[in-house]
């Protein structure tokens, strides 16, 4: 059945959308076809992750469904509270374990992660935002709705607890940066970015 759309901003929508997918994957196409690959790889393998979540973006809405917030976010009141000064090894168990429900840190992204691995998570991500967007523009009134029923306020806390999550991560890689620990209590080293040819 053919998608039928509500307003000349959903179909621009669309287009700019699927523009921006057919340039990510025109930019892939100039790299190495191993890289290509794995841009690729990485697109379906974050579309398919993320798809059930952006399909019942209503239930959130309607707070009939809820994230969860992972107890390791919880427990943390002081973000910036004492670090162990038994060495690193406490700072890097707790990175870990907090990179655990984070996701990888800016650093770890940039390292690990090529061109084309990076425009196939954005492509992913552009994607989800769209089926997101689709599935949540149904309901009337959204933001009156989510207020409503509590969802923004619970969206809020979780946002607010995922935010101390990060700056305590930043604070013990800092920490560990200054004693002198190893990666992952500590950023990993960049080398400097070549100038744009």
């Amino acid at each position: 059945m053919a998608a039928k759309f509500r307003s000349g901003g959903d179909v621009k929508k669309q287009i700019i959308v699927a523009g921006l997918i057919a340039l990510s994957l025109a930019g892939c196409a100039t790299r190495k076809q191993s890289d290509v690959g794995k841009g690729a790889e990485v697109a379906v393998k974050e579309s398919r992750d993320g798809l059930g979540d952006a399909v019942l973006a209503p239930a959130e809405d309607l707070n009939i469904r809820r994230e969860e917030i992972p107890q390791i976010l919880i427990d943390l009141t002081a973000v910036y509270g004492p670090v162990s000064v038994e060495g690193c090894s406490l700072i890097v168990e707790e990175v870990t374990a907090l990179s655990a429900v984070l996701g990888p840190d800016e650093d770890v992204l940039k390292a690990k992660a090529s061109r084309s691995e990076k425009l196939g998570k954005g492509t992913a991500d552009m994607a989800l935002n769209a089926v997101e967007d689709a599935s949540t523009g149904f309901i009337p009134f959204r933001s009156l709705v989510r207020r409503a029923t509590g969802a923004t306020a619970y969206e809020k806390k979780v946002r607010a607890a995922y935010q101390r999550g990060l700056l305590r991560r930043t604070y013990l890689k800092g920490v560990g940066a200054e004693r002198g620990c190893p990666p992952p209590g500590s950023p990993i080293p960049t080398p400097p970015e070549e100038p744009a040819k």
